[in-house]
């Protein structure tokens, strides 16, 4: 039996992001919240003597729509202890984070950051290294656009953070007994698909990727089976037959 979903629909395809629960997740789903746009997620998770804010998001292409995006994002977090954004966040406020093409720094994130106490976790790892989730079709252009942000008060408990390729099998050729295949743009953050990993977990913080291990404020063993996972909405279009 499948853990339970949450889903942000959209009957756009520039839309519709999810978070996935193991069944045996031993935890408890307080409340949750979206937009109707398909772009915002938020899920209180509750554990003992702890609260996390999951908030999965897909921000608009478009830079005016994405500042306002991120101006009203707070609107959609639960009161929480911790909070852990995660997603296509579609803009960058570093330049390291681009490569090719005119450089368009983001300073609404910085202040988002700094107004909600989050950081930007594979940087903290990584301050300066230059490293892409996505490249155009001819490779000339790329960006570190999907990303982390999780509170301050979590960032002493997390060992590593990295990007990697990631694969998915689409529906329908699983149907058919056909084998993975990677999904159209060469690189993905594979931070997006797990948050919680699937083996030596004792902590209710960390991708797939490698965000995570060790205990949290309130909690300090996770069962090592625990994964919630973090669907981009380019992965959901792959994966929907």
């Amino acid at each position: 039996m499948a853990g339970p979903s949450f889903w942000s629909p959209t009957a756009e395809r520039q839309g519709v992001v999810a978070i996935l629960i193991k069944e045996n997740f031993e935890g408890k789903i307080v409340s949750w919240n979206k937009d109707s746009d398909g772009r915002i997620l938020s899920l209180l998770l509750e554990l003992p003597n702890v609260r996390i804010n999951l908030v999965n998001i897909y921000a608009p292409v478009n830079l005016t729509e994405c500042k306002s995006f991120f101006e009203n994002l707070h609107k959609f977090l639960l009161h929480a202890d911790h909070f852990v954004i995660g997603g296509d966040f579609n803009c960058y406020d570093h330049a390291l984070d681009k490569f090719g093409g005119n450089i368009s720094i983001a300073p609404y994130l910085s202040e988002f950051r700094s107004t909600f106490k989050v950081v930007d976790i594979w940087r903290r790892f990584h301050p300066n290294v230059s490293e892409m989730s996505w490249w155009n079709a001819n490779l000339t252009v790329s960006n570190r656009l999907d990303k982390f942000y999780i509170s301050k008060s979590l960032t002493n408990f997390v060992q590593k953070c990295d990007i990697s390729p990631l694969r998915i099998r689409h529906v329908a050729a699983e149907r058919s007994g056909a084998a993975q295949f990677r999904p159209p743009s060469p690189m993905r953050l594979s931070t997006w698909t797990s948050l919680l990993r699937r083996s030596q977990v004792t902590s209710t913080l960390g991708p797939s990727s490698g965000c995570g291990k060790t205990g949290i404020p309130g909690r300090n063993t996770v069962p090592g089976n625990l994964v919630i996972g973090f669907v981009p909405t380019r992965s959901l279009h792959a994966l929907l037959p």
